[in-house]
């Protein structure tokens, strides 16, 4: 595990450095909410993940990337993301946008349900905190995480192939998980999260 020194950052004084946005989830198919201080740890502490993005076809596999930004450094950060590619397949692992989720109305408290990451309605390559990519001659596998996804677009189709989602305990939080599989000739997988600690 990498170790970090400790600090103290200012921010906002909502536990990140910019101000959050409210994000009415109650129409959305999947979500799991994060309390504040899991939300923090995953923002400020994500440093890498332990999985593998394989294309068998064309014989490649895809580096782990991590985050060289410290902990201290995303004091004036909106988000940080790195990735590692070959021609077929990759791998994102990103500090994703903290929002707070709530159950209807933004502007009712009572409404508030906790913290989530994830920058769009829906999990992506782009806006998911981590992505896996792999393709093969005629087919691709894809796993992203991130606390919410808006519609409920599983099953199975020519076009597609088999999308799935799953709630998955990372770091000892949870997360939806999106996974795609078309073909079957590459492979994703997500095992865990690693994160800093402190010294």
């Amino acid at each position: 595990m990498p170790t970090a020194n400790t600090f103290q950052a200012k921010g906002k004084r909502n536990g990140f450095p910019y101000c959050l946005e409210k994000k009415d989830v109650s129409d959305f198919a999947f979500v799991e909410p994060l309390t504040l201080d899991q939300a923090m740890n995953i923002w400020w502490n994500i440093y890498s993940l332990s999985g593998s993005a394989i294309s068998t076809d064309y014989e490649e596999e895809c580096p782990i990337p991590n985050l060289a930004s410290k902990p201290i450094d995303r004091s004036c950060k909106f988000a940080i993301s790195n990735s590692e590619f070959t021609g077929r397949t990759s791998i994102k692992v990103s500090t994703s946008v903290a929002v707070k989720m709530y159950n209807g109305d933004t502007e009712d408290e009572n409404n508030f349900i906790g913290y989530g990451l994830g920058s769009s309605d829906f999990i992506s390559s782009v806006h998911s905190m981590v992505f896996l990519q792999a393709q093969s001659f005629v087919g691709v596998s894809e796993l992203g995480i991130a606390s919410f996804h808006k519609t409920d677009d599983s099953g199975t189709s020519t076009l597609f192939g088999t999308i799935s989602y799953s709630t998955v305990t990372l770091a000892g939080l949870p997360f939806v998980q999106m996974t795609r599989q078309q073909g079957t000739a590459s492979s994703v997988s997500l095992s865990s999260v690693e994160l800093y600690t402190y010294s």
